[in-house]
């Protein structure tokens, strides 16, 4: 009889046990249908509005970035291993791409900051730009960035 009573138990937590993975299931199918009703929609904006998908994810960049800051904290998510390898990617070509002066650079959009003098306003110091940027110019440039320093320039 014993033997009975095992299996009863055996038989009831098997029970249990495919009632957990149908909950789970049905969720599971829930979410998806919630992720294909969202794809349906952006393709809707995107018709009726005339906007790209990226002009979308541009408009919620802001919540996109703290998301993706705020899912990171733990174990990350794949897609955060992910995005993280190919910015890695990124900044690897970048230091690896040869700078180029002159008239090709100006061709592949690189802003060139205009000749005149620049004075620092934190140090006073001023600069006088003729034809290429001089060296303090460059430093301020990548100490302050490009667009704080081209407001320096006294006519």
């Amino acid at each position: 009889m014993s033997l009975e009573k095992d299996y009863d138990k055996q038989i009831a937590e098997l029970r249990r046990k495919m009632e957990e993975l149908e909950a789970l299931k049905n969720s599971h199918t829930r979410k998806l249908e919630g992720v294909q009703r969202f794809q349906e929609l952006v393709s809707q904006l995107v018709q009726e509005y005339g906007i790209t998908e990226s002009e979308l994810f541009v408009s919620r960049a802001e919540a996109i970035v703290a998301w993706v800051k705020a899912s990171g904290k733990d174990e990350p998510p794949l897609y955060w291993r992910q995005l993280r390898d190919y910015f890695a990617q990124v900044i690897e070509k970048e230091q690896k791409a040869p700078k180029r002066g002159g008239k090709k650079a100006q061709a592949l959009g690189t802003p060139t900051l205009p000749t005149g003098t620049y004075r620092n306003p934190f140090s006073g110091e001023k600069i006088e730009k003729k034809r290429r940027n001089p060296k303090q110019l460059d430093a301020w440039v990548e100490e302050f960035g490009f667009t704080e320093v081209r407001t320096w320039l006294k006519k």
